[in-house]
């Protein structure tokens, strides 16, 4: 078995570069990204179909579609954080609602 030392260090993972969208294009990826994330795929399979060139970059061949599924992830993923969150808190309030009846009977 290989030991690493500290000046060897693991491969790079290869993945697509990101490369950041102009200032013009940026909000419209976001604001694609952030209704699919809301929304679902099916609402990206929509826009897909529909041939508008303006969102080529939902397609995996666009320069700017790594940015794009990049941004779907994070706000997937903190849709979904919050989601939890939410319902965590209700979980809380209903527990402190019971522990008050129970205290009062």
């Amino acid at each position: 078995m290989q030991k690493l030392s500290f000046q060897e260090s693991p491969e790079p993972v290869e993945g697509p570069r990101i490369i950041p969208p102009p200032p013009d294009i940026l909000p419209v990826i976001d604001k694609m990204a952030s209704y699919v994330a809301k929304n679902g795929p099916a609402f990206e399979y929509v826009v897909k179909n529909k041939g508008d060139s303006r969102f080529d970059f939902v397609h995996s061949w666009h320069q700017h579609n790594p940015y794009y599924e990049f941004r779907k992830r994070v706000y997937t993923e903190v849709r979904g954080f919050l989601q939890s969150l939410f319902l965590l808190s209700i979980s809380f309030l209903n527990f402190s609602v019971l522990c008050c009846v129970l205290s009062c009977v």
